[in-house]
């Protein structure tokens, strides 16, 4: 079976270069000769700068004056970015033409910013993206800054309890955290309990920080799990965000089960496997992000839930505005065609955005090409005008279609391996244009303005497709179902993870396994699929 990944994200023409140039210069620190820098010019395609905008929003790594020594450049090395020279900044560089006073060339991003020898500044917020080594200097912009997704009024609260979509984290042969794969916290000072399962191939290292973004001056706690010999250790200051020799996974340190996270405003508290081990006195600590560094291999995380003591944590912006998430992460799901495309109208990927678009990376096996659907209404109707977009992948070829397309079509088939795919498919939407990109090479795109897109569906030619991954995030503010002037609602429909309980023997319920609600008085409709091996009791509560 094929693997492919489609990312989907909406900006507004990001990484459009307003420049003629095919490549463009950027500079690497090599080593230190007494007090000067020796670096090296490089020279890059432009179009690697077509993502720009995605990595800068996913690195939550930051440097500033007291930790870029770190990256192998001083503060007075980087005043080149605003002199646009070497002179007098204790730079020698090895392979320039000649380090002359020559003013250097700059390139700009369409509604990124300038990019001069590496560091892009985000429309003039004095925040430098470094795009060769992935981190931010000095600052990370407030519309990279996750917590400013949420914005409260007095009388609101948001969810306080969230799935965590699977991922993974893989180490080169030593520890080192990843840091655009963070689990991020809702919660205040009251605290939290987090269910994680995850399978390693080697110990692990999780890092707790109070700040959704990272920087390596900053002071962290950091937990390490030696699972073969039952040791579990807590440290508190600033600690490496990569470190060790290189070694390959050890089987003996392997490890495949749950560790418990609780945290209850006084002490941090881990068990593992339900058994409790050595707590950690911190009082009145608001975590912001979880990150993972396993020692060597890969860790898996297969299953997450967390909830919050009390209520969720905002970031106060105005009493009078309020959004919902501008991101959301897809759960996995499957869609089987019986030998010929077929929409499956129950499982969508639904769009909290507006107008100003999307940006969607997901990831699937297909057996077979494959025909996505857009439409721009939470349901469906033979009459409804779409847009319905096909992917011959063989061939190589992608093809628009705007108007009543048919929800299934074709002659019974099997499944063709020639025509499977593996990859990644990014579907982005401007608020003009509809961009395709297949394992990040751009295709055609489809003119379409000012369209508020609300569900994805899926049709495989035939066969089965899996949706194994999925991420997306809108341009803008999300869209609402507004009810009145004075009231707003966040999404109104969630998928569900999948998950399991067991019973040893007797009627017992989990809870903390809960399916929470975000529906008010009017009610509900939910489908599940269930699997038992005896019957089956559900409880209902009006309380989280």
């Amino acid at each position: 079976m094929a693997k492919l990944n489609v990312l989907i994200y909406a900006i507004s023409s990001l990484a459009a270069v307003a420049s003629s140039l095919r490549t463009t210069v950027v500079y690497e620190p090599l080593y230190k000769n007494g007090i000067n820098t020796i670096i090296r010019k490089l020279e890059i395609d432009l179009a690697s700068y077509t993502n720009v905008h995605e990595d800068a929003k996913s690195s939550k790594l930051i440097y500033d004056s007291n930790s870029i020594s770190a990256t192998g450049w001083t503060e007075k090395n980087l005043d080149y970015i605003i002199n646009r020279k070497f002179t007098d900044n204790e730079i020698i560089c090895k392979n320039c033409d000649t380090n002359s006073t020559n003013e250097m060339d700059f390139i700009e991003i369409t509604t990124f910013g300038k990019c001069i020898g590496g560091f892009c500044e985000y429309q003039n917020s004095k925040c430098y993206y470094n795009v060769l080594q992935k981190y931010w200097w000095k600052c990370i912009p407030d519309e990279f800054n996750e917590n400013k997704n949420l914005i409260k009024k007095d009388n609101d609260k948001c969810d306080t309890s969230k799935s965590i979509v699977p991922f993974s984290v893989v180490s080169a042969g030593a520890k080192k955290y990843d840091f655009s794969k963070p689990i991020t916290f809702p919660c205040n000072k009251d605290g939290f309990d987090m269910d994680i399962d995850v399978e390693t191939e080697d110990d692990l290292y999780l890092m707790l920080t109070d700040k959704n973004s990272y920087s390596p001056s900053d002071s962290v706690i950091e937990i390490s799990f030696n699972f073969k010999d039952k040791l579990y250790k807590f440290t508190e200051g600033v600690v490496s965000p990569a470190s060790g020799s290189s070694q390959s996974p050890n089987s003996s340190r392997a490890f495949n089960g749950r560790i418990r996270i609780m945290y209850t405003g006084e002490n941090l508290n881990i068990y593992i496997n339900n058994e409790g081990e050595p707590f950690y006195a911190v009082k009145n600590k608001v975590f912001k992000a979880l990150y993972f560094a396993p020692k060597s291999g890969k860790v898996d995380v297969t299953f997450g839930f967390m909830f919050c003591y009390g209520e969720a944590e905002f970031a106060t912006i105005s009493q009078q505005s309020e959004k919902c998430d501008t991101s959301k992460s897809i759960v996995p799901f499957s869609v089987v065609s019986a030998g010929a495309k077929k929409y499956d109208f129950s499982k969508p990927i639904t769009f909290p955005c507006n107008k100003d678009g999307f940006d969607m990376d997901i990831d699937v096996e297909t057996e077979d090409d494959l025909y996505l659907m857009l439409t721009d209404k939470n349901g469906y109707s033979p009459s409804d005008s779409v847009i319905e977009i096909s992917f011959n992948f063989k061939d190589k070829l992608y093809k628009f279609t705007e108007g009543v397309v048919s929800p299934a079509s074709g002659s019974s088939q099997s499944p063709n391996s020639s025509r499977a795919f593996n990859g990644r498919i990014r579907i982005m939407y401007t608020g003009e244009n509809l961009n395709i990109y297949i394992n990040n090479e751009g295709e055609p795109f489809y003119a379409v303005k000012n369209k508020v897109f609300k569900a994805l569906y899926f049709a495989p030619k035939s066969g089965k497709v899996d949706v194994t991954f999925g991420f997306m995030f809108c341009y803008g503010e999300a869209e609402f179902a507004t009810i009145s002037q004075q009231s707003e609602k966040c999404d109104t429909s969630k998928s569900i993870v999948p998950f399991s309980v067991v019973s040893a023997g007797a009627k017992k319920y989990d809870f903390s396994k809960p399916i929470t609600f975000p529906c008010n008085k009017d009610g509900f409709d939910m489908d599940i699929d269930v699997e038992t091996e005896d019957d089956l009791y559900l409880m209902l509560t009006d309380k989280n």
